[in-house]
């Protein structure tokens, strides 16, 4: 029930802020799906919605489709790289950057995200990071992009 109610009170404050396509919010924990377009010590990515983690459905679920959805259009992801110890790839200091073009067409605003890497078979951490890999970086805390200039 807390679990209904928490995603019901995310829903509401997140949802006026998604119709205007001013804000980009995205709850903590989801599952930001990309795929690699370049690789190296710091690959980077389009973010695409191509897949998810579960098929569960429900209000939250709702949210986080429509962050990805919004994320897909103009944003892209780039991580350092670092080996775990148990040989895979996660993101350097734990953070990836998710940077979207703003509403202008000129600027980029780039936010330092704190999160994981997730291959799409689910496991923790990247095997290699080679172009055309598809996973998802896996956001630790909600994050909020503004697509417009918040001053005026």
């Amino acid at each position: 029930m807390n679990k209904a109610v928490a995603a019901l009170v995310l829903l509401a404050l997140a949802s006026p802020a998604l119709a205007e396509n001013d804000v980009i919010i995205v709850p903590s924990l989801t599952a930001i799906p990309f795929v690699l377009s370049s690789s190296g010590d710091r690959p980077s990515g389009h973010i695409k919605n191509w897949g998810s983690l579960s098929k569960e459905n429900g209000n939250f679920t709702a949210v986080t489709d429509r962050a990805v959805n919004m994320l897909q259009e103009t944003c892209g992801i780039n991580f350092g790289v670092v080996k775990n110890s148990t040989g895979r790839i996660d993101p350097e200091e734990g953070t990836a950057a998710i940077a979207c073009m703003r509403r202008d067409g000129e600027t980029l605003i780039e936010t330092v995200v704190p999160g994981t890497l997730v291959d799409s078979t689910g496991t923790t951490g990247l095997k290699n990071v080679d172009v055309g890999t598809h996973a998802f970086f896996v956001v630790q805390s909600a994050i909020r992009i503004p697509l417009v200039d918040e001053q005026q």
